[in-house]
C-alpha cells in the first residue's frame, strides 16, 4: 500500500511538466494574460497607496485652477464692456474714447493687473502641486515597471496558467485530466504488476531467510534465560555483581555527603565536633 501511495505522489508530480510540455502554446498564451492581470492588480494597489496624496494634490489644484478662472471670466468681461464701449456696439452706444469708454478701459485695466497679480501670488503654489503629481505618477509608473519586469513564464506560473485553462477550457480540462491519468497508470503499473503476481523463487527465499533469523535470534535468548534460571553459579555470579554495583553506588553517595558536612562544619565555627558526628551519622541514616 505504501508502495502504491508513493508512486502515486511521484506520477502526480512528474505529470506535470509532460502536460505542460503538450499544452505549451496554450499556457504561454495564458501566462500572459495572467501576468497583465497581476500588472493591473499592481497598479490599483499603488493607486491605492497614493490615493490620499492625490486627492489632497488634486483638490488644492483644482480650487486654485477655479479660482484663477473666475479671475480670468471676470478680465474677459471687463475687457467685452470696454471694447463694445469704445466701438460703440454696448454700453452708452457711443463710439469712441469717451468717459464712460474710459472708465471701462481703467476697470480693464484694473482687473488686469488684478489677474497678473494673483498669478504671481498663486502660480508657485499651483506649480508644486503640478509636480507633485507629476512625480507621484512618475514613481507610480517606475514600480510597476519594476513589478512588469519580477513577471516571468516561469514553473509555478505556467501552472497557475494551466489551472485557470482548466478551469475556463472543458475541453483542455477533458484532456487535461486524461493525459494525467495515463501517466500516472504508467507510474502505478510496475507496483500494480508486482502486487498481482505471485511471488518468486527469489521473494520466498527471502522471506523464508528472514524467518530463519528471527526464529534463530528467539531460540537463542529462550535459551541464555533457561541458562540463567538453571545455572546457580551464573545466577549467583550475577546476583553479586548487583550488589557490587549497588555498594560501589552507596559509597560514592556517602562519601558525597560526609564532604558536603565536613564543607558545612568548616563554614560554621560555632559548631563542635559531636555536632559534627551527629549530623553526619543523621545524613547517612535517613
Amino acid at each position: 500500500m505504501l508502495r502504491m501511495v508513493l508512486a502515486l505522489v511521484i506520477g502526480l508530480f512528474m505529470a506535470q511538466p509532460a502536460v505542460l510540455y503538450l499544452f505549451d502554446q496554450e499556457v504561454k498564451t495564458q501566462a500572459s494574460i495572467d501576468n497583465g492581470v497581476r500588472v493591473q492588480q499592481k497598479r490599483q494597489q499603488l493607486d491605492s497607496i497614493y490615493a490620499g496624496q492625490k486627492k489632497a494634490a488634486t483638490l488644492q489644484l483644482a480650487q486654485y485652477e477655479s479660482q484663477a478662472q473666475a479671475r480670468y471670466n471676470e478680465l474677459l468681461q471687463a475687457q467685452q464692456a470696454y471694447l463694445a464701449e469704445a466701438d460703440g456696439t454696448g454700453g452708452s452706444g457711443t463710439k469712441g474714447i469717451s468717459v464712460i469708454a474710459k472708465a471701462k478701459q481703467q476697470a480693464y485695466a484694473e482687473r488686469t493687473a488684478a489677474y497678473e497679480h494673483w498669478q504671481t501670488q498663486h502660480k508657485p503654489a499651483m506649480d508644486s502641486l503640478r509636480n507633485e503629481l507629476s512625480n507621484i505618477e512618475t514613481k507610480i509608473r517606475k514600480d510597476e515597471a519594476a513589478f512588469a519586469q519580477l513577471l516571468n513564464h516561469g514553473f509555478l506560473t505556467r501552472i497557475e496558467a494551466m489551472q485557470h485553462l482548466v478551469a475556463q477550457n472543458q475541453a483542455v480540462a477533458f484532456r487535461y485530466y486524461l493525459i494525467m491519468a495515463l501517466l500516472m497508470l504508467i507510474e502505478l503499473m510496475p507496483v500494480i504488476v508486482k502486487s498481482l503476481m505471485p511471488a518468486g523463487p527469489y521473494a520466498v527465499a527471502a522471506m523464508e531467510t528472514e524467518q530463519f533469523d528471527i526464529d534463530q535470534i528467539r531460540r537463542d535468548l529462550t535459551a541464555k534465560k533457561a541458562a540463567a534460571d538453571h545455572d546457580p553459579q551464573l545466577r549467583q555470579a550475577t546476583e553479586a555483581a548487583s550488589i557490587s554495583q549497588m555498594h560501589e553506588r552507596f559509597a560514592s553517595l556517602a562519601k558525597a555527603e560526609i564532604e558536603q558536612e565536613s564543607a558545612q562544619w568548616q563554614a560554621n565555627t560555632g559548631r563542635t565536633s559531636q555536632q559534627f558526628w551527629q549530623s553526619l551519622f543523621k545524613r547517612l541514616l535517613r
